[in-house]
């Protein structure tokens, strides 16, 4: 039962990976990102003398709102116009592990595309002091960053049948998850505070000054969640 549980997400997720990755747009994706998270980097390191990551974190959540989309555009609607979804539903796996497994392999994708900023750590930690608790929750919050934006770029992907649409509708739904925490001074009263909830820019800013709460790890959680609930039943009303 638990084979079955989790190794048939795997085999969905194992396929998307290899796909993507032997794919062209893996290499423009991938370079694209390590390009301008290095730019940032070293040139605060070199211009401005910060020998620190927080450059690094500041502008991640940027950059994972329009990578993470282009990872997770193909990924349902692709599906939806080459008429494969059919055959996909209809085989002997369900909608929930075939959710499931293409969530894994948009999560794994974007870990894939983080991971050479560790790079980046290694020079800190030549030159200067390395802030262990800022690194720790950075990557942390890093985690839980990619977890939802891959929920949010899977359940977009599920509704439309185009790339590029699932593409920009997604940038669009990311950019307003972090843009709401530089609102929230404008906004008043009880309104703030329930923006400021939903804002990815709040609880990421918590990750990236090393402060770990199990209540900003609940809300990328259950934000996953809600866009993966949300995606199932985008595909059953399609179906």
């Amino acid at each position: 039962m638990l084979k079955q549980m989790f190794g048939n997400p795997f085999i969905i997720a194992k396929r998307e990976v290899s796909s993507f990755v032997f794919s062209p747009v893996a290499y423009i994706v991938f370079t694209s990102f390590m390009f301008f998270s290095g730019a940032v980097f070293f040139y605060n390191y070199f211009m401005n003398g910060e020998a620190s990551l927080r450059g690094y974190f500041e502008l991640l959540p940027w950059l994972l709102s329009v990578f993470i989309p282009a990872l997770t555009m193909r990924l349902f609607s692709e599906e939806w116009s080459t008429g494969s979804i059919e055959m996909l539903l209809t085989s002997p796996f369900t909608l929930w592990e075939v959710i499931i497994g293409k969530f894994s392999a948009a999560l794994v994708l974007s870990i894939m595309m983080i991971v050479p900023s560790l790079l980046y750590l290694i020079t800190v930690s030549l030159t200067g002091e390395v802030d262990l608790g800022v690194t720790f929750g950075g990557y942390l919050g890093a985690f839980f960053l990619c977890a939802l934006y891959s929920a949010v770029g899977i359940f977009i992907s599920a509704i439309t049948s185009s790339q590029v649409i699932s593409l920009i509708v997604s940038i669009a739904v990311c950019f307003f998850f972090y843009f709401v925490f530089f609102a929230l001074q404008f906004i008043p009263g009880k309104t703030a505070d329930i923006l400021q909830f939903i804002s990815t820019g709040y609880h990421f800013r918590n990750f990236a000054k090393g402060i770990v709460d199990s209540r900003e790890i609940l809300y990328f959680i259950s934000m996953s969640v809600l866009f993966l609930f949300s995606a199932k039943i985008g595909i059953d009303k399609r179906r």
